[in-house]
């Protein structure tokens, strides 16, 4: 009898595990998430930290956050810790040096007074974009439409925060998983123990 209970208790662990699931919740595409981090550069100058700030929050898949950074996501759990190394190429892209133009002061807004750093919107090659000013000369400045991390290979301390999954239609599909696992349990259960007595009763 106890070979029988031992069973029966084993089938219905199993049953449990499979319309429960086992493990904890690894972000995937689709999920919400968020996110603290450490941005570093080449030379170890920290661009951007999370402490003291708000929590990044994305959804996965949207193209809300770069290649690099949402790939090294994938597959994390809450509370994991991970330090990437992103490329140009998965960031922001080499600089494109058609995004940088030599603009006339005139056609700077009136009372703006240009210097290194400052950004202005513009008209560069015919669309309205936001640029830095690199240079300034006696009558022209140059500005650069390229992102501040254009070409520059970046390091991310990562710690994921939280997972939010995507939400799923509850209908008829996981009341049904859970009935059909417990019915196959029961009857296996069953079945085991119809064996059982029968095997006694030939025996004696």
């Amino acid at each position: 009898m106890k070979n029988v209970r031992r069973l029966s208790l084993g089938i219905l662990l199993l049953a449990t595990a499979f319309t429960t699931g086992c493990g904890a919740m690894t972000a995937e595409t689709g999920d919400t998430v968020e996110v603290s981090y450490i941005l570093t550069l080449e030379d170890g100058t920290v661009y951007y930290t999370s402490e003291g700030n708000e929590l990044l929050e994305a959804t996965l898949g949207e193209g809300e956050l770069i290649q690099g950074f949402e790939e090294a996501l994938i597959g994390m759990r809450e509370g994991d810790i991970k330090t990437v190394t992103v490329l140009p190429s998965e960031a922001y892209g080499q600089v494109r040096l058609d995004l940088i133009e030599e603009v006339d002061k005139s056609r700077l807004p009136v009372g703006f007074v240009p210097e290194v750093g400052k950004t202005l919107q513009t008209t560069l090659n015919g669309s309205a974009v936001l640029v830095v000013i690199t240079q300034v000369g006696e009558t022209t400045v140059t500005v650069d439409a390229n992102h501040p991390l254009a070409g520059k290979t970046l390091t991310f301390e990562i710690e994921l925060v939280s997972i939010a999954p995507r939400p799923t239609p509850e209908v008829a599909v996981p009341v049904w998983g859970l009935w059909a696992a417990g019915a196959l349990a029961l009857l296996l259960v069953a079945g085991n123990v119809i064996f059982f007595l029968r095997s006694r009763r030939s025996a004696a």
